[in-house]
C-alpha cells in the first residue's frame, strides 16, 4: 500500500490488537468467504505517520471457484475494473473520482490443481487512467494467477468518459477481465 492508501491501517495498533487487526486483514481480502487458515506478515502497527506499507498475506477460502459445466473456474475480475466496465459515456453526465493513485498486486494459487486447455497469453490494458494485467502459469503442483492493477490518476473527468481513449479501455477490459474464467481440474497421478 502506497501513500493515501495505508493510511487506513497507519497507527490503527493503537486501537486494537494485532490479532484482531490481523484478522480484519484477512476478512478483508476474503470477500466474504469462509477463512480456512491464513497468515498475515508483521508491519508497524504503532507508528503515527504514514508510511508504506507492504504486508505478506496467505490465505485460504472455500468457494473462490464457480462450478461451470467444463469444471471449477476461477474469474478473472477486479473491483476497480468494474467500475469503469459499468460507466456509459451517453449517459453519465458528471466526473467520476476514482480515488488516490495505488498499485494492488496479487498472486493467487490454485494448489494442486491445473488448467484445463491451453494456458491463455498474458492480457494487459493501458490507458491514461489505469493499467491492469494478469497471467497465469502451471508452476509444476498449483496453478498460479498474477494480477496487477495500477490507479495512474485520481480523477476521469466526462470530456474524457466521451473520448475515444475511454472506449478503448473499455473495450480492453471486457477483452481481458470481462466474463473470464480459467477452468481447472485437480491433479492426478496420470
Amino acid at each position: 500500500m502506497l501513500g493515501q492508501q495505508a493510511v487506513w491501517l497507519t497507527g490503527v495498533g493503537r486501537y486494537a490488537a494485532p490479532e484482531t487487526i490481523k484478522f480484519a486483514i484477512l476478512r478483508g481480502i476474503s470477500e466474504g468467504r469462509r477463512v480456512v487458515s491464513g497468515t498475515v506478515g508483521d508491519f508497524d502497527m504503532l507508528s503515527p505517520v504514514v508510511r508504506n506499507i507492504s504486508i505478506d498475506i496467505t490465505t485460504e477460502v472455500e468457494g473462490a471457484a464457480i462450478r461451470t459445466t467444463a469444471g471449477l473456474a476461477y474469474r478473472l475480475e477486479h473491483n476497480l475494473l468494474k467500475t469503469f466496465s459499468v460507466i456509459d459515456p451517453e449517459k453519465d453526465q458528471g466526473d467520476l473520482f476514482l480515488g488516490p493513485p495505488s498499485v494492488s498486486e496479487s498472486v493467487d494459487r490454485i494448489a494442486g490443481s491445473r488448467l484445463v486447455g491451453i494456458n491463455p497469453a498474458p492480457c494487459r490494458v493501458n490507458s491514461p487512467w489505469v493499467d491492469a494485467s494478469w497471467e497465469s502459469r502451471d508452476d509444476g503442483g498449483s496453478l498460479l494467477v498474477s494480477s496487477r492493477v495500477t490507479l495512474k490518476k485520481p480523477l476521469l473527468t466526462h470530456a474524457e468518459i466521451a473520448g475515444q481513449a475511454f472506449g478503448d479501455l473499455q473495450k480492453g477490459i471486457r477483452q481481458c477481465f470481462g466474463d473470464y474464467a480459467l477452468v481447472f481440474e485437480p491433479r492426478t497421478g496420470k
